[in-house]
C-alpha cells in the first residue's frame, strides 16, 4: 500500500515495531493514520527510550534501514558521514509541540548531497505540513531570562552556595516551576556568565550545608569571603576503568555495526579494517546519559566533562592496560591525573617555535607588573625575541569585520555552531594548530580563533563552551564592543583581565579567581602560561 508516495513493502511492514494507541496523541502519522517510519540502529544507546517515544505517539520503528523506496527517516545520537541522520530532538520537539516539527532543522551536518533515502523521507514530511488540519512549526519555542528569573537564580544559589558550580544542582533547579523551559546547563550559563558578578553575598551555611539562623530565626546573610568550598565529587579510579570500558565497547560495537555478512569492516577501497584500540574512541553525547543511569553518583555533564578533560587525552585503551596491569600486581591504582604528553605537543604546535620552559628575565619583569593591565603585552613582548605567538587575546578596539568575515552570514545561522563542532571534534590534540585554517572557511579570522585557543588553553571542550556562547550572544545582545562581546569568563575559559590577576600572585585576587575556576582549571591554566613563556607565581 502506499500513501503521498510512500510505499511500503511486506518485509518492512512485517518487522516493524508497533505498539497500540493507549489513549496518546498520534503525532508520527500521515492524513488518514498512516505512521511515519524510523530507523534507530540497534547500537544506539538511546533506542529503547525511543522506540517507547515514537510509537507511544502513533509512529512505527523499522528493522529495514532507509532507502529510496521506503522513506523511512534515520534517527541518530551523532553525525553518520554521508549518510544524513536526524537528531532526536526532532521526537522530543515535535511531542512537546504537539505537532511535527520542521525535520530540515535536524538534520546532522553531512557532507555532499543527502542520499535518496532521506530527500524522499523529508518529502514526505513535507507533506504532512500541507495537509489541512496539520502544521509543521518552524524551530522550538524561545525561552528567555527575565529579572524575575535572574533573582530566583540569585536567591537558590545564595541558598545554596556550597552547590553553585554543580551540575546537578542546576539540573534540578531546571525542574523548578519558575524556570520552566530551561535546561540545567542554561540556568548554568546565565549564572556564569551574568549574574554571578551580582552575587554579592550569600547566606550563612554549616559544613553541611544547611542554613543558618539567628536567635530571631532569621536568616544570616555572609560575605563572599566566606564561601564554602564547593561540593566536589571526585571521580576514582574504579569509576575511571568504568568509563574507559564504556567507551572501548561502545566504539568496538559501533564499529562491528558497519560489518559485511561474513564480518568483516572494509575501507573505502574494500580492504579489510582491523578495530584500532588505541586510535581516537569517540562517543555521542547521548553515551553519557546512558551511563549516568548506570552509574548516577555523577551527571551526565560531569561523565563528559570527565572524558573531554582527561580520558580523551590519556587514551581509554591506555588506562584500561594500566589499571588492569597495577590491580594484577597487587597494587592500587590512581585515577587518571592531569595533561598527557599529546597535550603538550598539541601546545607546542600552537606556538610553535615560542614553546619554552625557561623565561626571559626580561618578561618576568614585565609580567611582575600586572596587576589589571592586559596579559597581551606580556605575550607581545615576547615577540621583541621570539616570532609573534599563533595564540593571543585580540586587541582592545578589534571591530567586528576584524573577528568575523562575511563568509560567516553566508552560513545558515542554524548551521553555525554544527559546522564549528563539526571542525573542533574532527581535530585531534596532535593537530589542532589547523583550526586556524580550518575555521576561517566558516568565517572565523585568524586572529579571533587565535583568541578562542588562547582563552580556552586549546581545550576543545571549552572551545565549544566559548563558541556556543559567543553566538548566543551575537543572536541577543546589542554588539556595541566587539571586544567586550568576546571576553566570556566561565570556569576553564579566561580573559585578559582574569590573567592578569592569576599572574599578580596577589592573594585577593586568587580568592576572586577561585570564585569562577576551580582548582583544576586554575592550576591547568598556569601550566599553559608557562608553557608560552609567561612568568606565574
Amino acid at each position: 500500500m502506499s500513501f503521498h508516495g510512500i510505499e511500503y513493502s511486506p518485509e518492512m511492514v512485517a518487522n516493524a515495531t508497533t505498539v497500540a494507541d493507549d489513549g496518546m496523541p498520534s503525532i508520527f502519522n500521515f492524513p488518514g493514520g498512516n505512521p511515519m517510519l524510523f530507523y534507530i540502529a540497534p547500537d544506539e544507546p538511546l533506542r529503547n527510550e525511543y522506540v517507547h517515544k515514537i510509537t507511544n505517539y502513533g509512529g512505527v520503528i523499522a528493522d529495514t534501514e532507509p532507502r529510496p523506496s521506503n522513506q523511512i527517516i534515520l534517527l541518530s545520537s551523532y553525525h553518520l558521514g554521508h549518510r544524513s541522520a536526524y537528531k532526536f530532538s526532532f521526537v522530543d520537539d515535535s511531542i512537546e509541540q504537539g505537532a511535527v516539527q520542521n525535520l530540515d532543522n535536524y538534520r546532522f551536518g553531512y557532507e555532499g548531497e543527502a542520499d535518496d533515502a532521506t530527500n524522499h523521507a523529508y518529502e514526505a514530511i513535507k507533506a504532512v505540513g500541507s495537509s489541512p488540519g496539520r502544521t509543521v512549526r518552524n524551530g522550538r519555542i524561545t525561552h528567555r531570562f527575565n529579572k524575575v528569573k535572574d533573582d530566583y537564580i540569585l536567591k537558590q544559589v545564595r541558598m545554596h552556595p556550597k552547590y553553585r558550580n554543580s551540575h546537578k544542582f542546576f539540573d534540578d533547579l531546571a525542574n523548578h516551576p519558575q524556570l520552566e523551559g530551561h535546561t540545567g546547563n542554561s540556568i548554568r550559563s546565565r549564572f556564569r556568565t551574568h549574574l554571578e558578578p551580582k552575587l554579592d553575598w550569600v547566606y550563612k551555611t554549616a559544613s553541611d550545608g544547611s542554613l543558618i539562623k539567628d536567635e530571631h530565626g532569621q536568616l544570616i546573610r555572609d560575605t563572599l569571603d566566606n564561601l564554602p568550598k564547593t561540593l566536589k565529587n571526585r571521580f576514582t579510579a574504579e569509576e575511571d576503568y568504568e568509563l574507559c570500558q564504556a567507551i572501548v565497547d561502545f566504539n568496538r560495537a559501533r564499529f562491528f555495526g558497519a560489518a559485511d555478512e561474513h564480518g568483516i569492516v572494509r575501507d573505502e577501497t574494500g580492504k579489510p579494517k582491523e578495530f584500532d584500540l588505541y586510535g581516537q574512541l569517540t562517543v555521542p553525547i547521548s553515551f553519557f546519559s546512558t551511563l549516568a543511569k548506570t552509574n548516577p553518583m555523577h551527571t551526565p555533564n560531569s561523565w563528559r566533562d570527565r572524558y573531554r578533560k582527561f580520558v580523551s587525552r590519556y587514551g581509554a585503551k591506555k588506562y584500561i592496560d594500566y589499571y588492569d596491569k597495577v590491580t594484577a600486581s597487587g597494587g592500587v591504582p590512581e585515577p587518571i591525573k592531569g595533561d598527557s604528553p599529546s597535550t603538550a605537543k598539541a601546545i607546542k604546535q600552537l606556538i610553535g617555535s615560542n614553546y619554552r620552559k625557561d623565561t626571559q628575565s626580561a618578561l618576568d619583569e614585565e609580567i611582575s607588573q600586572l596587576k589589571s593591565s592586559n596579559i597581551d603585552s606580556a605575550i607581545i613582548a615576547q615577540s621583541q625575541i621570539a616570532p609573534e605567538p599563533l595564540v593571543k587575546f585580540i586587541d582592545r578596539g578589534a571591530t567586528l569585520e576584524s573577528l568575523i568575515s562575511n563568509a560567516f552570514f553566508q552560513v545558515p545561522q542554524e548551521e553555525v555552531e554544527p559546522r564549528i563542532t563539526e571542525i573542533l571534534e574532527s581535530c585531534s590534540q596532535d593537530d589542532i594548530s589547523v583550526l586556524i585554517e580550518k575555521l576561517k572557511a566558516t568565517g572565523f579570522e585568524p586572529n579571533f580563533t587565535a583568541h578562542i585557543v588562547m582563552a580556552t588553553n586549546g581545550d576543545v571542550a571549552k572551545m565549544q563552551e566559548y563558541v556556543h556562547e559567543f553566538l548566543q550572544r551575537m543572536n541577543t545582545q546589542a554588539i556595541a564592543d566587539p571586544y567586550e562581546l568576546a571576553q566570556i569568563s566561565r570556569n576553564g575559559i579566561w580573559t585578559p583581565e582574569t590573567d592578569a590577576m592569576l599572574c599578580s600572585g596577589n592573594p585577593a585576587d586568587i580568592k576572586r579567581l577561585q570564585q569562577t575556576h576551580d582548582h583544576d582549571e586554575i592550576k591547568r591554566r598556569g601550566n599553559f602560561l608557562k608553557s608560552i613563556g609567561v612568568s606565574v607565581p
